[in-house]
């Protein structure tokens, strides 16, 4: 919704500071884990992660407030395309980490991102 109404429905450009790569560290982390967990066909496991990078997120969304900074200087604006060019990402890996288990759910993820 952000990307369509603020940034003329792209990805926006990104420029990620300290915060960002920690939040990208900690989704690595649970991408490491999902794939050790579907290696070892262990299924249930591989949902946990796929949650974990879901709360991840949700925490980082809710702590950068992008609704606030787009409405804001220039500076907080730019803040905030790198805040929903990460979280488009991340909504990507999602839909793509989901797809074993609800194949529909990912593709419709996939299509509202327009992405095959």
């Amino acid at each position: 919704m952000f990307a369509e109404k603020f940034f003329n429905s792209t990805v926006p450009i990104t420029k990620p500071t300290e915060d960002d790569f920690t939040f990208l560290a900690f989704c690595t982390r649970e991408l490491k884990g999902y794939i050790s967990s579907l290696e070892k066909a262990k299924l249930r496991d591989g949902i946990r992660f796929i949650l974990a990078i879901s709360r991840h997120g949700n925490q980082y969304i809710q702590s950068t407030q992008p609704w606030l900074l787009v409405k804001g200087t220039d500076e907080q604006k730019e803040r905030a395309a790198t805040i929903i060019g990460i979280c488009c990402n991340v909504t990507y890996l999602l839909a793509t980490l989901l797809y074993p288990y609800m194949p529909e759910a990912s593709r419709v993820i996939k299509d509202q991102l327009n992405v095959n």
